[in-house]
Formats: structure tokens, C-alpha cells, sequence
């Protein structure tokens, strides 16, 4: 089986403040590095050992040629990365505060925007045949629908990268064979508000019952909920794990999940790769899984 990524690949510039820096400047260090959740994704299937083909766009510009440069470098296709001329590639702009928690970030995202339905269009065959077809809500609604309608033969995964962008799923919810989100993220898009925020097993069954094949419920250290429309919710339990920076780990979860069921595992035992592998992003620095972590993510597979 293989995977077809449909998402964002952009820069990310982290500054990691040496001390608390709430409402204030704060000593520390900026690291520039590569990012997205369509990169993540892409590249933590290719470190794991499994190939597929990104579908993004980056800017005809230093960084987006930096960009295209590492993601070979990874062993990811480029061939389906558009290069828009006159346009900037997409940037990531965080602040990590001392304790390795996410300060706030603001995101540049406006050149996902030339991802029209008539870029993907001519991409029916690959979605046909791909074991999955893994899409981000970076993507334009019309877009994401496009993709949503074609025929196909495996899943169709989803992340709502952001409360701001969530809605953009609303559309092709009941085609969505698994859904991946946050507590917020998923309150923003479960149905008319009735699920209490912070209620990740509630927000995973609402989503279920709104259409969602799955849905998986992240919401940072606490057990994730797994929701299978017609079954109980499961709670997974997250390992402790020493935060050094979390930028990534969601997209981490993803990667890890995805690498279990192109395996051939189910999806109750394919998130416990997952889990192993957002543990590992999260005890490293950077939004990528570390080479050193490899071997324990993929023993997870066979635990």
C-alpha cells in the first residue's frame, strides 16, 4: 500500500525562550527549520520506511528551494510540489516558552490557497490506487471536496490543523475514514457546540455520530480518545514523557497511526505507533522523529 499527502510543507521559525517570556521578551535562541503538517507526515512515513508522494506548493524563493532540497534529501517525492512563481513559501512563526510549551505562533499560509481543485483534478489515478489519501485543512474547502468525491480505494485521513481552519472539514465529514484532531479542534467542529470543550471522549463521538468513519482526540500529556462510528470510545493511555519541545507531535501521531495500518494493522492497535512516535518528537528538538527513535517506534508495531 502507499500514501498520497496532500498538505502544508513551509519553514518553521521556533524561538525557544530560556526563560518564562509571558507577556514579555525573553532571552533565548530561534531555530530555522522545515515543517507543516503535509511535511511531517511525509517525511515521518519516510524515516519509518514507507514512500509517498507530497502534493503542496512552496514559492519560487530561497526557502522554497531549501525546502524541495531537504525533502529529497529525505527520500519524499517532490515531483507533485508545485513551485509558484512571485509567491513566498509558507512560514510557521512560533514561541516555545521555558517550560517546552507552545507560547502562540502566527502562521503564513496564503499559498496553500493555489491548491485549487484544478491542480488535483488531473491526480484522480493516484488517489484511485493509494492506500491512503491523507489530506490537511490547509487546503481550500473546494479543494478538500474534490479530493473527498474521487473514487478510491483506500482511506481517506484528515487533521484539522488548527480551531481557525477545522470548519473546512465540515463539508466532507461523512466521507472521512479517520479523522485526527485536538480537544479545541474537534469543539470547533462537533455539531452545533453541544459537546463541552475539554470533553475529548464526547467531541470523538459526536464526530463519529456527525459522519466520521474515526475520530481520534489528542489534548497534549492526556489519554486520547478513539471513536469508531457504532463502537465504544476507547481511551489510550500517553506515556510520560519529558517535554523538550511539542511542536509537531500532533502531526507525529498522524505519521505513526499511518505507518501501523499501511502495515496492516487495525486502527485501535496502529495509534499505539503513534503514540510511540509522538513521545519520541516530543523528548527531541524540532517537529521531525529523530533518527535515534526510529527502532523504538517501529517495536511498537510489533508490541
Amino acid at each position: 500500500m502507499s500514501a498520497i499527502i496532500f498538505g502544508a510543507a513551509h519553514i518553521d521559525r521556533i524561538g525557544f525562550a530560556s526563560v518564562a517570556a509571558n507577556a514579555t521578551s525573553a532571552p533565548g535562541r530561534v531555530r530555522r527549520s522545515f515543517g507543516g503538517v503535509g511535511y511531517n507526515v511525509a517525511t515521518g512515513l519516510a524515516a519509518l520506511g514507507e514512500s509517498g508522494e507530497l502534493v503542496s506548493a512552496v514559492g519560487s524563493d530561497p526557502d522554497g528551494r531549501d525546502l524541495l532540497r531537504d525533502l529529497g534529501s529525505r527520500s519524499v517525492g517532490t515531483a507533485l510540489v508545485s513551485v509558484v512563481p512571485d509567491r513566498a513559501t509558507a512560514s510557521y512563526h512560533a514561541i516555545i516558552n521555558a517550560d517546552g510549551t507552545l507560547l502562540g505562533a502566527v502562521a503564513d499560509m496564503e499559498i496553500y490557497e493555489t491548491l485549487t481543485e484544478a491542480h488535483v483534478t488531473p491526480l484522480a489515478a493516484r488517489i484511485a490506487g493509494a492506500g491512503i489519501v491523507f489530506v490537511d485543512a490547509n487546503l481550500p474547502p473546494e479543494t478538500l471536496r474534490r479530493i473527498a468525491d474521487m473514487d478510491r480505494v483506500g482511506l481517506l485521513i484528515a487533521n484539522t490543523v488548527s480551531v481557525a481552519k477545522a470548519s473546512r472539514l465540515d463539508a466532507i465529514i461523512d466521507r472521512i475514514d479517520v479523522l485526527f484532531t485536538n480537544r479545541d479542534e474537534a469543539s470547533a467542529l462537533a455539531a452545533g457546540g453541544e459537546t463541552e470543550p475539554g470533553d475529548a471522549a464526547g467531541c470523538a463521538a459526536t464526530l463519529c455520530e456527525r459522519g466520521a468513519g474515526a475520530a481520534i482526540v489528542s489534548h497534549g500529556a492526556a489519554p486520547i480518545a478513539l471513536a469508531q462510528r457504532g463502537e465504544e470510545v476507547l481511551t489510550v493511555p500517553v506515556p510520560p514523557a519529558r517535554p523538550v519541545d511539542e511542536t509537531g507531535a500532533g502531526d507525529a501521531l498522524i505519521a505513526g497511526t499511518l505507518f501501523g495500518l499501511l502495515n496492516g494493522r487495525d486502527l485501535a492497535n496502529a495509534i499505539h505507533v503513534g503514540v510511540a512516535a509522538a513521545r519520541s518528537c516530543i523528548e527531541s528538538t524540532g517537529s521531525g522523529l529523530p533518527p535515534d527513535r526510529i527502532g523504538a517506534i517501529t517495536r511498537a508495531l510489533k508490541g
